[in-house]
């Protein structure tokens, strides 16, 4: 059986026993997925990379139990089980049913797309109260998952110092491509400074049991706010990805709300997060995976200019969306470590303001506008005149 045969069956309606109007296909880099009705079913693609091996029927079964197991913890109701794609006596593809087992899916519930976080926001229907709850749900994740042993190990500063190393060579091909030289030497710098200082604090980090089994990929597209918080799709097919600080899925999440532009709201959680959890160190640590992860992102986006037969505009789009990961990272690396006060001054319309918004933006400082102040002092509108 070749997997070209399993797609174009798996596309037809009458596949499935419970018969659905129509299948919706969705291919990834490493997985085929079926959108049959209110079910999902995703087929591990039989490929190897540097960080996953999914060449075998025996380790791609070993992989949708992994990832059945590990996404029951966030979206127990969701991820159903992992089904045996076979072939029955006359060499025809069935689910569940055959004489010889060829392969396996994941069978999950279909959840809805207009309810996804990103949407959400979007749409302005999300809130600080959504925040709240979301950060509630992620500090309790976090407290459960498993800790200690091998696990651990993931959090010492050799490993963490390896996998950004490993960011920096997988991108030297990049610069001025994606990202610019001096934003490339900048964010190197940074981070290996932030290491060298802060030694005693990713030890202590693992002797305070905050190295932990994480979902890994904990982003605004794999958060569907319903009747519950539902957070799916977390990695399963490389330990090394998931397994770390809890303040990593914290700062990957945060660096995609303020990517679409929702920083207020990624202040929103963080606050939460830390009320929940008492991690006070967290904050410390925050903006420097908040680098990474951004950083990861443009690494991961920059590869796609690899892909055979891109158009011209798409070659434009992803080197743009590249670009701007990048710099999110810079901005997080550029961001001060201790407490500063800039002032601006000026005529009337000069620019102040605008001026002052860029900083911040930069910066992730709090903009004070002293007219505003002056008047929340005697109680007053920000329009009122007296």
């Amino acid at each position: 059986m070749t997997h070209s045969l399993l797609i174009e069956t798996m596309k037809k309606t009458d596949f499935y026993s419970h018969r659905p109007a129509e299948v919706e296909f969705i291919e990834t880099h490493i997985s085929y997925v079926f959108i049959a009705g209110d079910f999902v079913y995703k087929v591990k693609k039989p490929v190897k990379f540097d960080f996953l091996d999914f060449t075998t029927p025996g380790k791609r079964r070993f992989y949708c139990e992994e990832e059945l197991r590990l996404n029951k913890r966030l979206a127990s109701d969701t991820y159903l089980d992992v089904i045996a794609i076979s072939l029955d006596a006359r060499g025809n593809i069935t689910l569940n049913k055959g004489v010889e087992v060829v392969d396996y899916a994941v069978r999950m519930k279909k959840l809805p797309a207009d309810r996804m976080l990103k949407t959400l926001l979007f749409q302005g229907l999300a809130d600080e109260k959504d925040m709240d709850n979301l950060a509630k749900v992620i500090a309790a994740f976090h407290q459960e998952a498993q800790t200690g042993g091998h696990i651990d190990e993931m959090g010492n500063i050799g490993n963490i110092r390896h996998n950004i190393e490993e960011n920096f060579a997988e991108t030297l091909n990049y610069i001025n491509v994606t990202i610019p030289e001096y934003q490339y030497k900048f964010i190197n710098n940074y981070m290996g400074e932030f290491l060298a200082e802060n030694k005693t604090l990713f030890e202590k980090r693992i002797t305070d049991h905050k190295i932990r089994e994480c979902h890994g990929d904990l982003h605004l597209d794999h958060i569907c706010i319903a009747n519950e918080i539902i957070i799916f799709d977390c990695i399963e097919f490389n330990e090394r990805f998931r397994c770390g600080d809890i303040v990593e899925d914290v700062a990957f999440l945060t660096m995609d709300i303020d990517f679409n532009g929702y920083s207020r709201y990624a202040g929103a959680f963080i606050k939460s997060y830390i009320r929940y959890s008492g991690d006070t160190d967290l904050p410390v640590l925050l903006n420097f995976y908040r680098c990474y992860y951004a950083y990861v992102r443009g690494k991961v986006t920059s590869f796609r200019l690899g892909q055979e037969e891109l158009q011209e505009n798409e070659r434009k789009q992803i080197t743009k969306t590249a670009t701007q990961y990048f710099d999110l990272a810079y901005t997080y690396a550029a961001r001060l470590g201790k407490p500063v006060l800039i002032l601006t001054a000026g005529l009337m319309g000069s620019g102040k303001s605008c001026q002052a918004r860029k900083l911040a933006a930069r910066l992730g400082a709090e903009i004070i506008r002293t007219d505003i102040l002056r008047k929340e002092l005697f109680d007053m509108k920000p329009t009122e005149r007296r």
